[in-house]
């Protein structure tokens, strides 16, 4: 009995992040003037996290609370993000701390997913269990740090990182052009070029396109 409530609340606040993060997904691709069903390849870009230039996913976040991403040149040998909130006087900010900041791809998911706190009611809940599609797209991320023992707030916020990053209505293409580089030029590494492509780690790539 306890174990089914568990999992219809972890299944509650996954279908509450992934309509959180389409939402935040929508405006961002609005907003950048970027394609949510693109017609060729040439229109898919990286969805803006924290870059200067164009409306970030960190830029929409600054408008709902006063948050900023850190960038510290140490790296931390047991987080490679984490965040901080504050409320003083009814106002909230919130501080993301990135330390594992050399590859810039996983700079970028860390990033969304800490962000993607700020999009979500912390209940403080912890849990031992995870969905099997949250354990499997934990096992793709491998970032060669832990993931075990994550709360499941923290579980929520890796489950709409994911599903910012990379738009549903962009998967077809995305399945195509990963298809053709392989049937084209079989020696080179599609997977790796698809990861470029949206500047994500290899593992998103394989958890959204489902390869083996």
């Amino acid at each position: 009995m306890t174990e089914n409530l568990e999992k219809q609340h972890i299944e509650y606040h996954i279908s509450e992040i992934t309509k959180a993060a389409k939402k935040l997904q929508s405006v961002i691709l609005e907003k950048n003037q970027m394609p949510f069903e693109p017609k060729n390849g040439n229109e898919i870009k990286p969805l803006p996290v924290f870059e200067l230039g164009q409306y970030s996913l960190l830029e929409f976040t600054q408008t709902i609370t006063d948050a900023e991403i850190i960038w510290p040149e140490t790296e931390s040998t047991f987080l490679p993000a984490y965040i901080i909130k504050y409320s003083v006087d009814q106002n909230s900010s919130a501080k993301i701390v990135v330390t594992a900041n050399e590859n810039y791809c996983e700079a970028r998911l860390l990033s969304a997913k800490e962000l993607m706190h700020c999009h979500i009611i912390d209940n403080g809940l912890s849990t031992t269990k995870t969905l099997p599609e949250v354990n499997e797209l934990l096992d793709s991320l491998a970032l060669g740090v832990s993931l075990d023992n994550q709360t499941m707030v923290d579980q929520i916020a890796w489950w709409g990182a994911s599903e910012f990053l990379i738009p549903e209505g962009w998967v077809p293409m995305l399945k195509k052009i990963y298809d053709d580089i392989r049937t084209k030029y079989p020696n080179h590494d599609a997977l790796l070029h698809m990861a470029q492509l949206l500047r994500v780690p290899t593992g998103l790539i394989k958890f959204k396109l489902r390869l083996p």
